[in-house]
Formats: structure tokens, C-alpha cells, sequence
């Protein structure tokens, strides 16, 4: 028996563990990281190794001297870039069509995923997707045969300008006009990109809450109103990233696009355009190099920029919404002092409107049984604000109950 009651071995107490050190998770969540690892790979081959390159810039650089041999000039090519007599048409290019891109290009996506969004019949929508997703995987050479094709002399274009004016219109070069450059650059980039770029917006809008949808739906808001006051809202801070994405890009141009759409009549140049002339057909790597870095550094500049701005922004945001917040909360609570004073006031005017105006005493109101026939004006006994008894009875022209906790939030009526 006494073996039964023998106390157990007691265990050793667990010592509390600390935080998780990284090589644990990263040994935990191994298999995550080998999925990464050809999208690391691929970003240091590409954007980590070439980054020396950038001294060429700084070089008078010669193929037979080879990278190190060159001699050091400073910053003589950065000047030379500022001197190119077709620079400051360029950069004013490039500004004009990247501004009109992200005005044009950039909201699309998320009009279209909200339209996509309502969208009821699943099988539709994945065929409208498919469709919308379509030219994002054609090559910009591929689109820029199709325009090409679609707006030549006998192309579908012209035939259907005929087929609408009449024969007597004449056939139109429209690739030949330079002033349909940039509405033909931003009509082919909404065609490519468009449907594509809706993916990450769809994934966001996905992640809101249905009963956001619920309660304001409850609260008598249609489709235009849930999209504007809950949908958008949700999706602010994606949208924010994107846009930040965007402005990097302000000085860069779609180079192939933009290349590919230059013939004889029209010679538009952009940034990109100039390096590859200078630097590939020309030979000009020090200066084309020039070109490049000056180009990447305001890219950086203003991302960083874009992304301060947005943090200020947030936090500008959160101090008007707590403001808000505070500002309605000190309108329900009342200080006692407030209370007094507005009990003074109330009383005060009783007392004087019973005394001049003796012709609304309290005899030629109408009552209720045990109603005191005293000196209230537009009051009943018990009510201490007007907007309470407007509220509780709105226009009733008679005695009425409000609630079984209110009986007393009604004015009394006059004589007919």
C-alpha cells in the first residue's frame, strides 16, 4: 500500500523559452525559402552584379583599355549629357508620357477590378478574365505589328471610317500623324496592361470583409456607395504601393513601344530612345552609362519621396480619424458645470415668458391628468431639451408616449 502512495517522480520544470532565433525559422520554413531562391538568384545576377558597371560613367572608357585601364574623367560625361542639343525635348517627352500614363493607365486597373468585382455569374467572369488577360503575354514587337496592320491605308481602321463617312472620305495615315503618338502609346498600353494589372487588385478586394458589405448595406448604402466607402477604403494602402511603384517609373518610358512606333514621319524621342542610340548604334557607352545613372538616381529619389509622402499621409489620417473619434465622444459627455448652466438658462426663461406673456400660462394648456398646470412654455414637466422632445415625438400634434422609459419627452399641444 505504502508503494501505491509513493509520490511520482517529479519532472524537471520546463525552462520558459525564449524568442525564436532566425536560423530556427528560417530552418522551420525551409522549404518557403527554396521556392524563393530562384527569384533571389535571378535579382542579384540581374540587378546586384552589373551595379560596378556604373564607374563607366565616371570613365573614359575604351574597349582595348577594358573596365579598370580606362582613365577616371570625373564628371565630364554628366555635363555632356545636359549639352545634347535633343536632351531637353527628351526629358519634357518622357515627363509628358509617363504623367499621362499614370493618369490614364494607372486608375483603369481598379475601376475594372471593381466592375469585375460585382460581376454575380462565375462563369462569365472567368471568361471576361480570360479575355482581359489575354494580351499581356504578347511581345510589344507583336502589338506594334497589330497596330501596324490595323491602322494602314486599307486596314480595318480606314475601311470602317469609309464605311461610315461614305466613299468620298479619304484614307488616313494615322501612324503618320504626330499628334496621334501619344493617344496611340496610351490606347496600346491599356489593351496590353490593362486586364493584367487587375490581378493584385482583385486579390485585395478579395480580403474584405463581407460584413463591411452587411452593415452598410443595412445602413442603406447601394453598390456606388459600398464601393466608394468600403471597398476603396480597404484597399487604400495596395493602391498606395502601387503608386509608389508608379512614380519610380515617372522618368522611365516604355522603350520598346515608343521604338517600335517611330518611322520617318514621326521622330519623337524619349530618355530610353537616346541611350540606345547613343550608347548601342553610336558607341557611346560612357555617356549612354551617364545617362542611365542619372536616370536611376531620380527614380530613387522619388520613390523615396513617394514613400514618405504616403507615410505622412497615413499618419495625417490616423490623427483626423482619432480626432474625429474624440471629438464625438466629448460631444456625448457633458460637464456638470454645462448641465447647470443650461438649467439656469432654462429656467430663467420659463420664469420671464410666464411673466410677460401671461396669456400662455400654464391654464390654456392642454394636459394630461396629474400634468402640473405650472410654467412651462414648450416644455413638459421632466423634458430638458427641445431636440429631445423633437426627436422622441417629431411632429405629433397630440400627448404621446415615446417609450415605456420616456413617458415624459413630449411638448404639449395648443389650442386650436
Amino acid at each position: 500500500m505504502n508503494e501505491l502512495v509513493k509520490p511520482l517522480v517529479r519532472a524537471s520544470p520546463s525552462r520558459p523559452r525564449g524568442p525564436e532565433s532566425k536560423w530556427r525559422r528560417m530552418r522551420k520554413d525551409k522549404l518557403l525559402y527554396l521556392l524563393l531562391s530562384p527569384a533571389i538568384v535571378l535579382v542579384f545576377v540581374f540587378s546586384y552584379l552589373p551595379m560596378p558597371g556604373i564607374l563607366v560613367a565616371f570613365k573614359d572608357y575604351d574597349v582595348f583599355k577594358g573596365f579598370w585601364g580606362s582613365d577616371w574623367v570625373g564628371l565630364r560625361h554628366i555635363r555632356e549629357v545636359f549639352e545634347l542639343p535633343m536632351m531637353t525635348e527628351a526629358i519634357g517627352q518622357t515627363l509628358l508620357l509617363s504623367t499621362l500614363t499614370l493618369l490614364v493607365c494607372f486608375p483603369a486597373p481598379i475601376l475594372l477590378a471593381l466592375l469585375l468585382n460585382e460581376l454575380r455569374m462565375q462563369l462569365f467572369k472567368r471568361f471576361a478574365q480570360t479575355l482581359l488577360y489575354l494580351p499581356h503575354f504578347l511581345s510589344w514587337i507583336s502589338v506594334i505589328g497589330i497596330a501596324y496592320a490595323f491602322y494602314s491605308l486599307y486596314g480595318p481602321l480606314n475601311d470602317i471610317r469609309l464605311w461610315l463617312l461614305g466613299p468620298g472620305a479619304e484614307r488616313t495615315m494615322f501612324l503618320a500623324d504626330k499628334s496621334f503618338f501619344i493617344p496611340n502609346v496610351l490606347l496600346l498600353s491599356l489593351w496590353k496592361e490593362t486586364g493584367w494589372s487587375t490581378i493584385i487588385f482583385l486579390a485585395a478586394i478579395a480580403s474584405v470583409d463581407p460584413q463591411l458589405y452587411e452593415a452598410a448595406y443595412m445602413d442603406g448604402a447601394g453598390k456606388l456607395k459600398q464601393a466608394l466607402n468600403v471597398t476603396l477604403p480597404t484597399i487604400l494602402p495596395t493602391v498606395m504601393i502601387m503608386l509608389i511603384f508608379q512614380l519610380g517609373h515617372l522618368f522611365q518610358s516604355n522603350f520598346e513601344l515608343i521604338y517600335g512606333l517611330q518611322n520617318p514621319y514621326v521622330d519623337t524621342e524619349v530618355i530610353s530612345t537616346i541611350i540606345f542610340k547613343q550608347g548601342i548604334q553610336q558607341g557611346a557607352y560612357a555617356l549612354s552609362t551617364a545617362l542611365g545613372f542619372i536616370q536611376g538616381l531620380i527614380a530613387l529619389l522619388l520613390t523615396i519621396g513617394a514613400n514618405a509622402v504616403s507615410k505622412k499621409a497615413d499618419e495625417q489620417r490616423d490623427l483626423v480619424t482619432a480626432g474625429k473619434e474624440r471629438r464625438h465622444e466629448n460631444k456625448n459627455r457633458r460637464l456638470p458645470i454645462v448641465q447647470y448652466m443650461q438649467h439656469c438658462i432654462y429656467r430663467f426663461a420659463v420664469a420671464f415668458i410666464s411673466v410677460s406673456l401671461p396669456e400662455y400660462s400654464g391654464d390654456r394648456l392642454q394636459r394630461r391628468p396629474g400634468q402640473h398646470a405650472g410654467r412651462h412654455y414648450f416644455f413638459t414637466r421632466g423634458c430638458r431639451r427641445w431636440k429631445t422632445s423633437r426627436r422622441c415625438c417629431g411632429t405629433t400634434p397630440s400627448y404621446a408616449r415615446c417609450s415605456s422609459r420616456s413617458p415624459r419627452c413630449c411638448p404639449a399641444r395648443w389650442p386650436d
